[in-house]
């Protein structure tokens, strides 16, 4: 809901309102004449969302915070080491849309990650118990997603793959490093957020209708 209750008063949450609104105009941005400028602003749009869903976080524990940027920090290396080696995904390079680059790999890349690890593991842990169930599903989602990205990610200057088509061990490995950081993630430090699920099916939407216009 975009309204929800604050100290017993009905207030809007600005948050929502501004998640939905980085996104609409974003997706009517990339269909304008303003699609290179809108491109380019792709890393600032992760950043903005992202520091929208964490600060809206209720209690950060310690356990938490080593966790979230211990899958940052993984997520980075393996990123490093398959730019560098073409290992685990296949040979590929970053575009210069997604911002400031350290070894090959844009910083904002491992915040968007484990900002989708977290926020899959919340929308999952509403209605299941079973971190193995949860882990699963996240990783499904998430490489589902990846795959409606993938199909764009050369338009909008994201990555650009060196083989004709995109390896199937892309999809695989992400499944298998988004399953293994779900678990690294413990079920009391992904209690309900709104803002991490209303941003992931945002996202989701986002790209679906990216893929059908």
């Amino acid at each position: 809901m975009i309204f929800c209750y604050a100290q017993g008063s009905l207030m809007p949450n600005w948050k929502i309102l501004v998640l939905i609104l980085l996104y609409f105009v974003g997706l009517i941005g990339l269909q304008s004449d303003w699609a290179e400028s809108f491109k380019a602003l792709s890393a600032l749009q992760l950043v903005v969302s992202s520091c929208l869903v964490l600060t809206s976080i209720q209690k950060f524990t310690k356990s938490f915070v080593v966790r979230f940027a211990l899958i940052m920090f993984l997520c980075f290396i393996i990123e490093v080491v398959g730019v560098l080696t073409t290992y685990p995904f296949g040979a590929y390079y970053y575009g210069s849309n997604l911002g400031l680059k350290v070894l090959g790999v844009p910083l904002v890349i491992a915040l968007n990650w484990a900002l989708l690890i977290y926020s899959a593991k919340v929308f999952f842990l509403k209605y299941f118990t079973n971190k193995y169930l949860t882990a699963f599903l996240s990783a499904t989602l998430l490489t589902t997603l990846d795959f409606m990205i993938e199909r764009l990610a050369g338009d909008l200057g994201y990555w650009y793959w060196l083989s004709e088509s995109i390896p199937v061990q892309n999809y695989v490995s992400w499944f298998c490093i988004a399953f293994f950081c779900s678990l690294m993630l413990k079920e009391e430090d992904c209690k309900s957020n709104l803002l991490a699920t209303v941003n992931l099916i945002l996202i989701v939407i986002f790209f679906l209708l990216l893929n059908l216009f």
